[in-house]
């Protein structure tokens, strides 16, 4: 992991929202200070999963992904043939994955998901959602369109600390982008 930029998560959610409001994300976070990153599951799985007719949206995410250069963070580990046929793995082998923390892994026991039925995205309930507490937990930032109270493991990474810039916190009292900037600010000071 990079220890000397401040590292920040996009949730899927937060698109619509910078979209809106015309964010050019390198402007605000220059990437010698920061980290822009998706965890897989929202990358590979929610993005992917936005309609084709949505097509502006889909631009600005590209743009955006290609200027600030946002990469995919995953956890490593293998395949695992006991899963259904549609699964696709949250996981990256050599090459993509990484080792967790083990603070990290501290909080993906704690933010486990039940597997019980599998959304459109392909993903489980809550599981985007509790792959980015565990980076709201452990040090980084994650940028979202969800409401803080809204019940899941955002609110609870909340609870517990984590760094969680939601944008249901804007005023619209200033511009859009030094709400951004300031929550981020103040993110930083959070121990």
């Amino acid at each position: 992991m990079t220890n000397d930029k401040v590292r920040i998560f996009v949730d899927s959610c937060a698109w619509d929202t910078l979209f809106e409001n015309k964010v050019e994300l390198l402007d605000l976070f220059p990437r010698d200070k920061f980290k822009l990153l998706m965890t897989k599951e929202v990358r590979a799985f929610e993005i992917e999963s936005i309609p084709a007719a949505n097509e502006e949206l889909l631009g600005y995410i590209k743009k955006q992904i290609e200027t600030c250069g946002i990469e995919t963070d995953c956890f490593f580990g293998f395949g695992d043939y006991n899963q259904p046929s549609e699964y696709r793995p949250r996981t990256g082998g050599f090459g993509e994955g990484r080792w967790p923390t083990y603070e990290e892994g501290k909080y993906l026991e704690l933010f486990k998901v039940s597997k019980t039925k599998l959304k459109k995205t392909g993903l489980y309930d809550e599981e985007a959602d509790a792959s980015l507490a565990v980076r709201a937990c452990t040090g980084n930032i994650v940028l979202t369109a969800e409401k803080r109270s809204k019940p899941g493991p955002l609110r609870e990474a909340v609870e517990l600390g984590g760094k969680i810039v939601s944008f249901y916190d804007y005023q619209k009292d200033m511009p859009f982008t030094e709400f951004l900037k300031s929550s981020v600010e103040a993110q930083l000071t959070v121990v």
